[in-house]
């Protein structure tokens, strides 16, 4: 009988054992994971940084555009009003060229479109 006991307590060690064996195989698998997880988020971490920064760049590009783009709007320049002055500048200075020669035509009607054309952008 104390046979049979002693054998039983063996078996039960054993699976005792055994299972301690794979409950340690376990924990050490679930750390090895615990620890891939954790590189993971460093990897992660550091592109979120990365991403962050590359829009508070952009951000910042994009206010000082559209600053520049505020400033330049004041500077728009139109050329049909130039265009329209000097030709009723040159249309008007023509009526008192007529009998003059061709010289002086030519002088007129350049002086006059260039009149009109300051004209022009003066009221434009």
């Amino acid at each position: 009988m104390d046979l049979k006991k002693s054998l039983l307590n063996y078996d039960e060690k054993e699976e005792e054992n055994k299972e301690l064996k794979n409950l340690f195989y376990d924990i050490k698998k679930i750390n090895e994971i615990n620890n891939d997880i954790l590189l993971l988020i460093n990897d992660q971490h550091e592109n979120i940084v990365s991403i962050e920064n590359d829009t508070n760049k952009t951000m910042e590009l994009s206010e000082k555009a559209n600053n520049d783009l505020e400033i330049t709007s004041g500077y728009s320049f139109k050329f049909a009003p130039i265009a329209i002055g000097g030709g009723i500048g040159a249309l008007l200075t023509l009526p008192f060229t007529t009998s003059a020669s061709m010289g002086v035509i030519g002088y007129s009607l350049l002086g006059g479109s260039i009149a009109g054309g300051v004209l022009g952008k003066h009221f434009s």
